[in-house]
């Protein structure tokens, strides 16, 4: 066994792996799984320790299996961050996939430790594949992340190049890996692909982040980082080239000896020390909206909130929200509404309801297994008849923020007049990030709720747009989820609400015209 690949390995687990955990794992820790990491990794580099001081075998490989939890918590740190997540940011899908990979290293690691055969594949190999999803996996994913972070902050130039670098830096070591198992040939283009991508960071880095760094220490840290992963990726261009025509410039022991300390030393950990010592400005931290812990059986049903014992006896309320200015923001100011509108939402118990769904396109042909489905469930079910959805009734409670979870939450609930049947069961709330404030909507459902975050807009003269499409310009929280007690995901799939007067001149007249291709329900729904 090499030592020089033993060592890149050690520093990997007991020096890279924490600082750069460190610097991605931000305050507030508000997912459940980052804490998990913290407290686990000192158990875990014991675990690991433990194994590389016994000989290769069954009981290091069991001894190692404490390594390989806790990458396996990583991975599942990745998940909770990236599946809640309301727009792409490759910045965070690189380091995503960095503690992804973190997991498949650590499989390896117990691997390696077997000393038997894994897949078809030797414990030298298993070594080095392990140390492949350590760095280029792990190490090398998170620095990019921080360095797109930076460019983030800018959003200039830069970082519209480092688009198809930070794809095929994410990419990259899965087909590497996919290549050693099946094809030389895929193997060598991967390796070249990867390599390419990351000394496009490197370039970049050197060139625009680098001489902006506030301390000398930083920016010279940095620096040899940049130069180092450059210089280790030209020797893996080399290698990958050779071994493709099939004549190698470059032996094993050679890269292990030349590209792997490069890779360890000069990319790996003065990156992850430059990055420590001063982080990137712009940084993404664990935070999620709040999301409601409501969840329903196999029917919701318009006495869900009484069944339950959700509604607090204590208090009354008369409308979704107490005030509409509680959502002023740049984008939306409540006195530009119209005052009906204003009213509809202040004391919404006063309104009477119809409402009259269309389903468009390809949707039309499952609108009544739909119903049936729905119509069963007690939520969200739109009648097919519009004799029947002309009657419907409503009422506003006050819920338990206790047992929901979100303050102010009240419940509105409207169902059909003459079946009874629950149209909808929501709890509403609001809640406010740094830009603005939200309408925060759940609709329970079995095994959780399906959350509908949406940010106000003005629209027209004096109305109102409540959307869950992200903003570009400025993402937030916004989105639709499903929202579990493991992890929420954000769904594909989106809502916007359009509030006008009659008299306002900007109101449709044909709402089922209304929407783009991908509309798959028009609803509209009066109010007076």
């Amino acid at each position: 066994m090499t030592p020089f690949a033993e060592l890149a390995l050690v520093l990997a687990i007991f020096v890279l792996t924490p600082i750069t955990l460190f610097r991605v794992i931000r305050e507030p820790l508000t997912i459940g799984s980052a804490r998990l990491l913290l407290t686990l990794y000192p158990v875990a580099a014991l675990s690991a320790l433990g194994a590389l001081a016994l000989d290769q075998g069954l009981f290091s490989a069991v001894i190692a299996c404490g390594w390989l939890i806790f990458t396996g918590v990583a991975f599942g740190y990745a998940l909770a961050r990236a599946l809640p997540r309301s727009t792409m940011r490759l910045e965070e899908s690189c380091i995503d996939a960095g503690l992804a990979y973190l997991a498949v290293g650590g499989v390896w690691f117990v691997a390696w430790r077997s000393g038997a055969t894994f897949a078809g594949f030797e414990a030298h190999t298993a070594l080095l594949t392990a140390i492949h999803f350590h760095y280029a996996g792990f190490v090398s994913l998170v620095l990019c992340g921080f360095a797109a972070r930076e460019f983030r902050a800018r959003d200039d130039l830069a970082w519209r190049m480092l688009r198809p670098a930070a794809i095929a830096v994410v990419v990259g070591p899965a087909l590497v890996a996919i290549g050693i198992a099946s094809s030389s040939v895929l193997e060598a283009i991967a390796a070249i692909v990867l390599a390419c991508g990351v000394a496009v960071f490197a370039v970049v880095v050197l060139a625009r982040v680098v001489p902006l760094r506030r301390t000398r220490v930083s920016r010279a840290l940095l620096g040899i980082s940049a130069i180092a992963a450059i210089a280790a990726m030209v020797l893996a261009v080399m290698y990958a080239v050779g071994g493709l025509l099939g004549s190698p410039t470059i032996s094993v022991e050679a890269m292990e000896r030349t590209h792997g300390v490069i890779n360890a030393l000069g990319y790996g950990l003065c990156g992850a020390l430059a990055w420590l010592l001063e982080p990137p400005r712009a940084a993404m931290l664990d935070r999620r909206p709040p999301f409601s812990s409501l969840a329903s059986g196999l029917r919701v049903g318009a006495d869900f909130f009484e069944r339950r014992a959700l509604i607090a006896t204590n208090s009354a309320v008369r409308g979704l929200v107490d005030d509409l200015a509680q959502f002023n923001s740049v984008e939306f100011e409540a006195g530009r509404v119209a005052q009906p509108i204003r009213a509809f939402y202040e004391d919404t118990e006063s309104f009477d309801l119809r409402l009259f769904p269309r389903w468009r396109g390809a949707a039309r042909r499952f609108a009544r297994r739909y119903a049936g489905f729905s119509g069963r469930l007690e939520q969200v079910h739109y009648a097919l008849s519009a004799a029947e959805g002309a009657g419907i009734e409503s009422r506003i409670v006050a819920l338990d923020p206790h047992v929901d979870g979100r303050a102010g939450v009240r419940g509105w609930v409207r169902w059909y007049r003459g079946s009874g049947r629950a149209i909808y069961v929501a709890a509403y709330a609001t809640h406010r990030d740094s830009r603005r404030a939200y309408m925060n909507i759940a609709f329970p459902l079995p095994g959780g709720n399906l959350a509908s975050i949406l940010r106000p807009q003005n629209h027209g003269a004096d109305g109102i747009v409540l959307t869950s499409h992200t903003d570009p310009a400025r993402p937030g929280d916004e989105g639709v989820y499903f929202a579990s007690a493991l992890v929420p995901i954000r769904l594909p799939i989106n809502e916007t609400i359009f509030v006008w007067t009659l008299v306002d001149a900007s109101a449709p007249r044909d709402l089922v015209a209304r929407g783009g291709p991908t509309t798959v329900a028009v609803a509209r729904h009066d109010a007076w």
